[in-house]
């Protein structure tokens, strides 16, 4: 199927049997715009392609894509009383003679597993939601790129919290921030994020960026006094305001391993979220999903590490590896003494005592304990504030050893 104009699409999707209730006409009012410029995004991927769409209710994004690509759409929604695994629902158009059934799966991308394999999807369709999300957007794209086979894309789009219009209201004293809404907190935009937000995202995580671009939307309250909103548009399409339209749509491609990141920029207490996938944690790399308390901030000098303070708590993914390895700078000459400490491995304990000044690699065995987390408590006997042992530092924390790397094998 060809490229269609706004009004062809209208006319297509409004022929089917459930656009024929006032909400989902409302929603197609809105969406339609953004929606046609996804379908353009979306790549020739070649029959057969299996194609995942999240939040696909209402279904108009189906509808145009089982028009235009030869691809097997699977469907997710979010789970609710009625549908807490999935269900079915037929698409029928009866003027055009279109009668497509799809099942679809449920369930709630920032907290579940995606039930699909790893490796398994060409590309994956994330359309206006991760604004709704509310403690962990980094899970939904661990997840997405878990199934995405190897080069396979991501296509999501967002509304732009520096969009124009925000600075117009913010001008004029009116709030910028989303309204409640009787659905629930998931029915609200809970966190909007900008086009700097999102490239770190995704880099972090591990998707290489193909293409990322904000776009004009008609279905925004743009204001008229002075045809501001042409105005700003005409502006737009002469190089100015490329960041600050109203929506934000990007490409982008599974590179890697999936991973967990959770850059400071864009979180808070970050121990909190234990996200225990790996064996290993190497610091700049993976780390912040699977340390606990007691490490401070990632120094970047190289290599990338981390100090601990007094007592510092991590977890590895165990699955019967027969030794733990600890890679750490024990801190500087200016000590004077050996560095001693305790290495806790589940229910087990070690001691360690290794000289002032140098980058060591330690080797533990590990306890005979049943696969999954396997926690480790690094303990110093002896903490040191830099302040008062080396001459030019200001450094005040109280600190035990720099860590770059745990791992199991």
């Amino acid at each position: 199927m060809s490229k269609m104009t706004p009004a062809e699409a209208r006319e297509f999707l409004t022929g089917f049997d459930h656009c024929s209730y006032a909400e989902a006409v409302d929603y197609l009012n809105v969406a339609l715009d953004r929606m046609l410029i996804t379908l353009d995004m979306i790549p020739e991927l070649g029959e057969g392609a299996r194609v995942l769409e999240l939040g696909a209710t209402p279904y108009f994004m189906t509808a145009l894509m089982m028009e235009r690509f030869p691809y097997q759409l699977e469907l997710a929604n979010e789970p609710d009383r009625l549908k807490l695994d999935g269900g079915r629902v037929r698409l029928i158009n009866r003027k055009l003679g279109i009668d497509r059934s799809f099942d679809y799966k449920a369930f709630n991308i920032e907290t579940d597993r995606f039930p699909y394999d790893d490796a398994s999807l060409d590309a994956v369709i994330y359309c206006e939601m991760i604004e709704h999300l509310m403690h962990d957007p980094t899970h939904s794209l661990y997840e997405i790129h878990r199934v995405l086979k190897p080069g396979g894309y991501l296509l999501l789009s967002t509304p732009n919290p520096f969009r124009y219009t925000n600075y117009i209201r913010f001008m004029r004293a009116k709030n910028i921030y989303p309204p409640f809404s009787g659905w629930g907190p998931y029915a609200r935009h809970n966190r909007e994020f900008s086009t700097q937000e999102l490239r770190l995202l995704l880099a972090q995580c591990n998707f290489e960026m193909e293409t990322l671009f904000t776009a004009y939307d008609p279905a925004y309250d743009h204001p008229s006094r002075f045809r501001a909103g042409e105005t700003i548009k005409w502006l737009f399409d002469h190089g100015m305001f490329k960041e600050n339209m109203d929506v934000i749509h990007l490409r982008a491609q599974a590179k890697g391993k999936a991973i967990y990141r959770y850059p400071p920029e864009l979180y808070l207490d970050v121990h909190v979220y234990q996200r225990i996938v790996n064996d290993n944690i190497e610091m700049g790399v993976n780390d912040e999903a699977q340390l606990g308390p007691g490490f401070y901030k990632l120094e970047c000098f190289p290599p990338h590490f981390r100090w601990t303070g007094p007592s510092a708590h991590a977890q590895l993914l165990f699955q019967g590896q027969q030794t733990l390895g600890l890679r750490f700078y024990s801190g500087p000459k200016e000590l004077g003494r050996d560095v001693d400490g305790t290495i806790k491995i589940g229910p087990e304990s070690h001691r360690f005592s290794v000289a002032s000044g140098e980058w060591v690699d330690l080797r533990f065995p590990t306890p005979a304990v049943e696969n999954g987390p396997l926690q480790l408590i690094l303990e110093l006997d002896k903490p040191w504030i830099p302040c008062k042992v080396v001459n030019w530092s200001a450094d005040t924390r109280d600190l035990g050893v720099a860590v770059q790397r745990i791992w199991l094998e």
